[in-house]
C-alpha cells in the first residue's frame, strides 16, 4: 500500500499487508478518534499542502495558519467536504 498523492488524506499510510497492518489501522484510527473540529482542521492543513501526517499538526506555526484560515473560510466540521472540494477543484 502507497499514499504519494496530495490528494490522499493521509500520505503516511503505506507498507505491505498484512505485516504493516496496525501500523497503518493506527493512522486512520489516531483521526477517527479525534474531535470533528480537530478533523476538520487536518483536512483542510493536508489539502493545503501544510500537513503530511498527523504528527504534523503538533507544529504550532502551521496549526495557527490553518486554524486561522478555516475561522477566515468559515470552515466548520459540517461543511468541510463542501469547502475541501471547492480547495482542490483550485488545486487541480
Amino acid at each position: 500500500v502507497k499514499s504519494d498523492h496530495i490528494l490522499n488524506l493521509f500520505e503516511d499510510v503505506e507498507g505491505t499487508l498484512p505485516q504493516d497492518k496496525d501500523r497503518m489501522t493506527t493512522i486512520l484510527r489516531t483521526f477517527l478518534d479525534m474531535d470533528p473540529k480537530r478533523q476538520c482542521v487536518y483536512q483542510v492543513g493536508r489539502r493545503m499542502g501544510l500537513f503530511s501526517r498527523i504528527s504534523d499538526m503538533e507544529n504550532p506555526f502551521r496549526l495557527r495558519k490553518v486554524e486561522k484560515t478555516c475561522h477566515r473560510l468559515g470552515i466548520t466540521p459540517d461543511n468541510v467536504d463542501e469547502m475541501v472540494d471547492q480547495i482542490m477543484k483550485r488545486f487541480i
